[in-house]
């Protein structure tokens, strides 16, 4: 029902996780499954793995800091068009190194097709038309 928890996700103590031997940032989390099918909400979505390779492909441009990250993933998505699988942000920066009142973002794009392999003139006209929309839309690339 609408408000009710459905679960929690916790940290676990440092000092805990030191006497366990545990590396990094150790999460643990509880689910009330009875809350979650009390919901109602049945459905179940899935999407099968495809049978095809996928295309990594990454990407960093400067932006105005000023810029929300959003606007320049409507760009990518834009011109990557139907064969865009996943796109996501896995650095920002803002220092020297992209100049005053700057920021750096990088993105990683997953392309593909569940109805083949992408050849290799298609996957670099992709990426370059990618790489051109950023430029015209006044993100340069880094």
């Amino acid at each position: 029902s609408a408000g009710r928890e459905l679960g929690r996700l916790y940290r676990v103590h440092p000092t805990f996780e030191a006497r366990l031997e545990l590396a990094g940032d150790v999460l643990a989390f509880d689910i009330d499954f009875d809350a979650i099918f009390e919901s109602g909400r049945r459905k179940v979505e899935y999407q099968p793995p495809l049978k095809y390779p996928t295309v990594p492909f990454d990407v960093a441009v400067v932006a105005p800091e000023r810029v929300p990250v959003s606007e320049i993933r409507k760009v990518i998505e834009k011109a990557a068009g139907k064969l865009l699988l996943s796109l996501e942000v896995f650095d920002v920066f803002q220092g020297e190194q992209s100049g005053a009142g700057k920021k750096s973002v990088a993105f990683h794009v997953v392309f593909g097709s569940a109805e083949r392999t992408l050849g290799t003139e298609e996957r670099t006209q992709i990426e370059a038309r990618v790489m051109e929309a950023l430029k015209a839309a006044g993100y340069p690339l880094r």
